[in-house]
């Protein structure tokens, strides 16, 4: 693994090779190659330091906490932690342009992935969080103007097809949850180094399924999930992917109807030790935060009692001469300091790699490698009383629009600047969140601010039927989510990774790794502690 035995773990925790998955069998982590290290520190002696208040960071730090690491120093060089999350107060409430949902059917069943619903669970509990149950994502025909039970993407499918192929991809998802990791992904043979998804679902006869868990993945902004990665995607999707298979099944079973094929299909899914659970209709798909992800975080970083400098940015990581590692940061531009660690955790994207690591570090050149250049922009606008609960129906409260969202799981991606998908987080507010590709002939924002706004109004109109009154802002992601493409992967890319991390004391964290969404970090670092900690 390239580590020397002097850097930081846990003292004389128990043995275990990994945690225990849904039925109890060991899950697999390609984070260490040796397991850990003989040397161990005091957790009162050792110092740590984490490049990142984002989601991954702040698990991570809490994480050590819990393990009884006392010397935690966390470096932001934004003014806030939270990282991609973003929350708007409108009117009073909160409006999530980034993260919005948990999903709450998963691949060991209902509820978040244990880990994060352990933390909702206990902020809940004793520190006043609140969260609500929403039906998530649905499917809205912009050419009839009506709700659609599937999304045209499987029309060219029967429903027995669908349902068949639906069960047999939710069992590969669920080996998923044995995996830790983008890495044991393909350790463990779900996946070929280098397979695009789209070469994975027709090796796996998996073609409806392919598609379903495309549709999914481009809709929350990680396309185009066809060309990418398998091995990435597939992380990706045990978090998410699930809640669309409830969706489509029952679409499916809908239009299969209740007789024939429609017993079948039912007779199917009764047998099924999990998705039998889907034949409730009062089922709901994800839940939100009552105010909003980027004050969940806030609040992880006050009741956790996380040691954060924000508006601090890491200028140099470099080998010490005592074998520690020297942080040297930058507060506001002003306030150099530097400071000595036994450990350095970075969970910031790889683009900013090249800001603090020695010029030829082997890691810039992996960073290099990776692709952050396709998300989206997300818009919060007033759409007055055109918003017609009749039309669009109660049972999303997103809906994927058939006018550019027809081009989701092709290799047509809508990248056009116009809408794609909507949210409505309140019944009752004329407030709407709009997602679009970014138009990669425009810049970025905030130029071409004008232009931009005049298309997603246009295509508002267009394909939604709705009238936008008031433009309250727009957020660029179109830096998120970071992949590794399936020709890095196919040439080694996490292998080397892998050799890389722990050596010089230096530990790297976040997307690329685990995938996307805030679900895999909240899964795969308490297994990235356990082997290294």
């Amino acid at each position: 693994m390239g580590c020397t035995p002097s850097k930081v773990v846990a003292a004389e925790p128990p043995p275990r090779d990994g945690l225990p998955g849904p039925t109890g069998a060991p899950r697999n982590t390609s984070f260490a190659a040796h397991g850990r290290w003989p040397d161990r520190f005091a957790h009162e002696r050792a110092k740590i330091c984490i490049v990142g208040a984002g989601a991954c960071g702040l698990l991570m730090a809490r994480k050590l906490q819990k393990m009884g690491y006392q010397h935690v120093h966390v470096y932001e060089q934004a003014g806030r932690v939270g990282g991609y999350a973003t929350t708007i107060e409108v009117d009073g409430r909160y409006f999530d342009v980034a993260t919005k949902y948990i999903p709450t059917a998963t691949a060991h069943g209902k509820g978040a992935i244990p880990p994060f619903q352990e933390i909702m669970d206990e902020y809940q509990a004793k520190h006043g969080f609140t969260y609500e149950k929403t039906p998530g994502i649905g499917f809205y025909s912009s050419e009839e103007k009506a709700p659609l039970t599937l999304p045209p993407q499987l029309e060219k499918f029967s429903p027995l097809q669908i349902v068949q192929e639906l069960i047999a991809g939710f069992d590969m998802v669920f080996k998923l949850y044995h995996s830790v990791g983008v890495g044991s992904v393909i350790e463990d043979g779900i996946a070929l180094p280098g397979e695009t998804c789209e070469e994975w679902a027709k090796r796996n006869n998996l073609e409806a399924f392919g598609i379903v868990c495309a549709l999914i993945q481009d809709a929350f902004g990680a396309g185009p999930t066809l060309d990418g990665s398998a091995a990435w995607h597939m992380s990706y999707r045990e978090h998410y992917i699930v809640a669309g298979i409830y969706k489509v099944l029952h679409g499916a079973l809908n239009a299969g109807g209740l007789k024939g094929l429609g017993v079948q299909l039912i007779t199917m899914v009764k047998a099924h030790p999990v998705l039998k659970e889907l034949l409730d209709e009062q089922l709901d798909d994800y839940v939100v935060f009552t105010k909003g992800f980027e004050n969940f975080w806030k609040l992880m970083h006050q009741v956790e009692q996380i040691n954060v400098s924000l508006n601090t940015a890491v200028t140099s990581i470099a080998p010490a001469v005592d074998g520690r590692v020297q942080v040297a940061s930058d507060r506001d531009g002003t306030e150099a300091a530097s400071e000595l660690y036994d450990t350095v955790i970075v969970t910031t994207p790889p683009k900013v790699y090249d800001r603090f690591l020695p010029t030829g570090h082997p890691m810039l050149q992996l960073a290099r490698e990776c692709a952050n250049d396709q998300g989206i922009e997300v818009w919060l606008v007033r759409v007055g009383k055109s918003w017609d609960a009749a039309r669009f129906g109660t049972d999303a409260a997103a809906f994927i629009l058939t006018g550019q969202g027809k081009h989701l799981a092709t290799h047509d991606m809508p990248r056009n600047g116009k809408v794609y998908a909507l949210s409505k987080a309140y019944a009752d507010s004329d407030v709407v969140c709009a997602l679009a590709y970014k138009d990669p002939a425009l810049p970025a924002l905030p130029d071409a601010r004008e232009a931009k706004e005049n298309v997603l109004i246009e295509s508002m109109r267009t394909d939604a039927d709705l009238e936008v009154t008031t433009v309250i802002g727009v957020w660029d992601f179109a830096v998120w989510p970071t992949q590794v493409p399936a020709a890095a992967e196919k040439a080694g890319w996490y292998t080397k990774v892998k050799e890389l991390q722990g050596k010089d004391g230096i530990f790297f964290l976040g997307e690329h790794l685990f995938s996307a969404g805030v679900q895999s970090p909240a899964d795969c670092v308490p297994e990235f502690c356990e082997a290294h900690f």
